[in-house]
């Protein structure tokens, strides 16, 4: 990335994230403050979007902020660190990278479930809502009905 003055960087923990737009498009860009580690996502990527989305939340939002920390971290941590190394040499198996597989698809089923949830139908929104006035219904009547009797 160039070195402008009016360049923007987000910093959380030991990690800067800003957008670099070039003759090539625009790219969020997750580095180190050291500068030994970075990576980039080009604005035709969903990551892009994603980390945009999240910088701007932690802007504002210390909750946010903190979230983002630790994706970060674990970005870092899942590339730079041989996690298998000692696995793989010892017993032929790679507990990291599967449990990473693992994760990944539990959060695609996740996702997928949560789009295919079945939505109430229109005739059903208005049943509940007709239920839910019916209740306040009866409850202003109990009220009214206590105040009558003194309590």
């Amino acid at each position: 990335m160039s070195k402008k003055k009016d360049e923007k960087w987000l910093q959380v923990g030991n990690f800067l994230l800003g957008v670099d737009k070039n003759v090539y498009g625009s790219y969020v860009v997750l580095k180190t403050v050291a500068g030994n580690w970075s990576v980039r996502w080009r604005e035709d990527t969903m990551m892009f979007a994603s980390m945009l989305n999240i910088m701007r939340a932690a802007v504002e939002n210390d909750g946010a902020k903190e979230y983002l920390h630790s994706l970060v971290t674990v970005m870092f941590v899942a590339t730079t660190y041989m996690h298998d190394l000692v696995a793989l040499s010892t017993k032929q198996e790679m507990p990291f990278c599967q449990g990473v597989a693992q994760l990944l698809k539990d959060q695609q089923d996740f996702e997928e479930s949560v789009a295919n949830e079945k939505k109430p139908t229109k005739k059903e929104d208005e049943a509940a809502l007709k239920e839910v006035a019916e209740m306040q219904e009866i409850q202003d009547e109990l009220e009214a009905l206590d105040k009558e009797n003194g309590n």
